[in-house]
């Protein structure tokens, strides 16, 4: 037979004023898709998959709030889900693999909570080979940094997950790697050592094309 048409699974994401439980109900090019209940000032809902194409979706509720929706294009006003790990006391640490021998980046975004919005000292260690040989390289890769980083400046943005999280519009710092390191895969700790926790973002940046948003956390444990 033919092969199956993909599917889309929209995420609803809702802002509101109010905790109290709410019922809504969701109509798809005039048809009727869900009708559930939730509750809490902020969450989010996995519509029923639906065909790729152009659709009318309408909300039924009584409850005021703000409401987004993916798959809807990049039309103002737009935002962006952004994942972030928890920074607090216990440390994070993921595997790298650096892919070339040349010089690569990684870019870290740091995400401080509006209730407190401190200066943070983090230490970021690259824990991994030996140099590969004796160089000379053009750049040589320091290891253990550390960083003091301030509260962003920007609008704040809502924590999912959370029921009254905010944090600010992030302050962004790199971490080098340098020539100096082999390809193959290395091992990134962060560890928050001063000031308030927060949210941290991992990029890798490559020249010519947009920056390749992955981190994979492996293991928490506690900085020893």
């Amino acid at each position: 037979g033919p092969p199956a048409q993909p599917k889309l699974t929209p995420t609803l994401l809702y802002q509101r004023p109010q905790a109290s439980p709410f019922a809504i109900t969701l109509y798809l090019d005039g048809k009727k898709r869900l009708t559930t209940r939730l509750a809490g000032h902020r969450g989010q809902l996995r519509l029923p998959p639906i065909a790729p194409g152009q659709h009318t979706l309408r909300l039924q509720t009584g409850s005021p709030g703000q409401w987004l929706l993916n798959y809807t294009g990049a039309e103002p006003p737009a935002f962006t889900k952004r994942l972030s790990y928890r920074l607090d006391r216990q440390a994070l640490q993921f595997k790298y693999r650096k892919q070339s021998a040349g010089d690569e980046v990684l870019s870290l975004r740091w995400h401080a909570s509006t209730a407190d919005q401190g200066r943070s000292q983090l230490r970021v260690s690259v824990q991994g080979p030996a140099a590969a040989g004796t160089g000379p390289f053009p750049h040589w890769t320091l290891r253990e940094r550390r960083y003091h980083v301030a509260a962003g400046s920007g609008p704040p943005s809502m924590v999912l997950g959370t029921q009254d999280q905010w944090t600010d519009s992030g302050q962004t710092f790199f971490l080098p790697l340098g020539s100096d390191l082999a390809p193959g895969e290395y091992l990134i700790r962060l560890a928050l050592q001063q000031g308030p926790p927060g949210y941290i973002s991992v990029y890798r940046l490559q020249a010519g094309v947009f920056a390749e948003r992955r981190l994979s956390v492996e293991q928490l444990f506690n900085d020893q």
